[in-house]
């Protein structure tokens, strides 16, 4: 009987250089290893280099910020990652985004892998979106609390909420929650890959319940865990005005939609979602009548015994004044998640802030205006988020026309000093103290004295 034929030599070295090398490269680095040969490209490609290079990457992370401020002439976006790491006195520039002129209105969607710049447009939607026309009025848009209505900060704007979803199996999808008419009920489609033809939208399988037409415009949905979740508002009317919000899933696989139960009383205080550390996390922002912000969390998914539990309650009166009363200038502040025993909060002024739960202490860590110029606070979304490195590769072929263009990075800017005045917001100072004094009874005019 024979023996089992020992593998050559050269097929060992190779393994040895792609499972104990190559997975330490940057992911740009080893994209550009696809090239050397056939060989290489099939094992740079496979699922299982992908997953052995994200848990090498996972081992030596450290929690990277991305942010994005408008590129130098205007026209473009350009992102930057600055590690939180001994003092962060540097970022790094990552790429620059810039769309040529379209011929027309219609909204373009992408996917891009901002590791490697790969990207692909994705074909024009079938179905059109609803556009709301100025004069527009104040409404509920982007990430701004269940409660506060603002001017959209452009116009015509689609009514529709865009998100990129793995199902369990891997598979990606984009989904595209949209109104057909303002006043209308919600649709749903479905961007997938559909074999050797490329990228298609179709009609989500699952059939779309009336409660979705409660969406935020412009916000996209949570992704996590094979899952999207939204928050919907429910006052599309005046009946439904005192109805608390409720959460929305959709199982990507599946294209099934659901509910996520939460307590009546919790539900009305909850102002915004998103995942902290693979859970999804329910923001109840208690800055202005009870100087506090809590988190909470849900868990058991799947299963008949899922629950909200109080992940962290933040008392800004136990806090230093000078922490405290920058920290409760932010209009909105969106948990990233938690390194070395503390939460780290993102805000719409471009700031992180660093909560130690244990200590109960709170302090600055990172604020965009210190590398960059930023000529203007976050209108819609946070400008500021995580950055996880990726090599999985964006499949191109079948894609719409792209007009997208991508610059890598070179640059690396230095962390700068910026006068004091800059970290604090006076006009919302002055009008939250006015909202907390009407709150507490006092006269009008005693208010808009203080």
């Amino acid at each position: 009987m024979l023996g089992r034929q020992p593998r050559p030599l050269l097929q060992l070295h190779d393994e040895v250089v792609v499972d104990e090398i190559l997975t330490r490269l940057p992911p740009g680095d080893a994209v550009r290893c696809r090239a050397v040969c056939r060989a290489w490209n099939a094992a740079l490609t496979s699922e299982r280099f992908l997953l052995a290079h994200r848990a090498r990457s996972a081992a030596a992370r450290q929690p990277e910020l991305l942010f994005s401020v408008p590129a130098a002439g205007g026209g473009g976006t350009s992102l930057y990652t600055c590690t939180l790491r001994g003092d962060g006195c540097a970022a790094r520039e990552l790429l620059t985004l810039a769309a040529a002129a379209a011929s027309s209105e219609q909204c373009c969607y992408y996917v891009c892998n901002l590791s490697t710049s790969e990207h692909v447009a994705l074909p024009p939607c079938e179905r059109q979106a609803a556009t709301v026309q100025p004069p527009i009025p104040p409404m509920r848009i982007g990430m701004a609390g269940n409660n506060c209505l603002r001017f959209p900060p452009w116009s015509p704007l689609e009514l529709s909420s865009t998100g990129l979803g793995a199902a369990t199996g891997g598979e990606h999808k984009v989904v595209r929650l949209f109104k057909s008419h303002p006043t209308g009920e919600a649709s749903c489609d479905v961007c997938t890959r559909e074999g050797g033809s490329g990228w298609r939208w179709r009609p989500c399988a699952g059939r779309v319940p009336p409660p979705a037409a409660g969406f935020v415009a412009c916000l996209p949905p949570v992704s996590l865990g094979g899952s999207l979740y939204w928050l919907l508002a429910n006052n599309n009317n005046q009946q439904q005005q005192q109805q608390p919000p409720i959460i929305m899933s959709l199982s990507v696989g599946a294209e099934q939609f659901g509910w996520v139960h939460m307590p009546p009383l919790l539900a009305r205080r909850i102002g915004n979602l998103t995942d902290l550390d693979g859970s999804l996390c329910a923001v109840a922002d208690l800055r202005f009548d009870a100087e506090r912000y809590a988190l909470f969390t849900w868990t058991g998914s799947g299963t008949s015994s899922s629950s909200w539990s109080m992940r962290c309650s933040i008392n800004l009166q136990s806090l230093p004044p000078a922490i405290s009363d920058e920290f409760v200038d932010e209009q909105l502040v969106i948990p990233l998640c938690t390194a070395a025993g503390k939460l780290l909060l993102s805000t719409g002024r471009h700031k992180v802030f660093a909560y130690d739960p244990e200590r109960l202490t709170m302090e600055r860590v990172f604020y965009a205006r210190e590398f960059v110029h930023v000529p203007r606070d976050a209108r819609l979304l946070l400008n500021v988020g995580l950055h996880e490195e990726s090599i999985a590769t964006v499949h191109q072929h079948g894609g719409g026309n792209s007009r997208l263009q991508v610059k890598m990075g070179t640059t690396v800017v230095a962390r700068r000093k910026v006068p004091h005045d800059e970290y604090r917001d006076r006009h919302f100072s002055r009008l939250r103290d006015l909202f907390k004094d009407l709150a507490a009874g006092l006269p009008l005019n005693a208010a808009t004295n203080c």
